[in-house]
């Protein structure tokens, strides 16, 4: 070091200290100041997180909520239509008070199914429950619609046949003409159970081989009855 002086030498030296010192201090600060940012991002993170969190929780008990007021309102209905059913008892009502009755009961069925697939995540088989319920509805309903028709159809069919048993007691059968007309009430009373019974086949409440069997019974006896 030529040219120095232990003095000079001292003071660069010093010089030098200070300078790695102060380069030291600044990079320490912009840590400090990176850090300070970094922990900032992470507390911004944090609450947000947390208040995301709470918003989740919050709306899953708001739904939740939501589905048991629902729930609560179905089964009211349910309970409610259940004692409607057994409200009516077995009093006795004509076959149109009881086709009322069904169409009644399969309305209100009908409305708590929609609402229970309403409620629902409305899946593939709760849109599958829901035609489930409204076919087994409409199959009921379609029962007490056919007890309706063929106690009509049997109704008919006595009073038919009422009313020309009364014409055969009555007759004397004094002539062959009177004979004749015997004849053909009978005709017309078998012809009449055989109606009765093709309305039973078309609302196939008998099978066909039911259906040709009544038939050929109601022949044998017809003639049966002219012997």
């Amino acid at each position: 070091m030529k040219g120095f002086t232990q003095q000079e030498l001292d003071t660069l030296q010093k010089a030098q200290i200070e300078k790695i010192r102060i380069s030291g201090e600044e990079t320490n600060m912009l840590q400090q100041q990176e850090d300070a940012k970094q922990k900032i991002r992470e507390d911004a993170e944090a609450k947000r997180a947390a208040a995301e969190q709470k918003r989740q929780q919050q709306a899953a008990e708001n739904e939740s909520k939501k589905q048991k007021f629902i729930d609560d309102a179905i089964q009211k209905q349910k309970l409610e239509l259940d004692l409607f059913i057994q409200q009516q008892g077995i009093k006795a009502r004509s076959m149109q008070e009881e086709l009322n009755l069904a169409q009644k009961i399969a309305a209100q069925k009908t409305a708590i199914a929609q609402a229970e697939f309403n409620a629902s995540k409305k899946t593939a088989n709760d849109r599958l429950q829901l035609d489930i319920a409204n076919h087994e509805i409409k199959n009921t309903l379609a029962k007490a619609q056919v007890d309706v028709a063929v106690d009509n159809a049997s109704r008919e069919l006595k009073e038919y046949v009422a009313a020309n048993m009364l014409k055969l007691d009555s007759e004397k059968f004094l002539s062959a003409e009177l004979y004749n007309e015997k004849i053909l009430n009978m005709d017309a009373i078998a012809m009449a159970e055989k109606d009765y019974q093709k309305k039973l086949f078309d609302m196939k409440v008998i099978t066909q081989q039911e259906y040709d069997e009544e038939l050929k019974s109601i022949d044998a006896a017809n003639e049966e009855a002219k012997k």
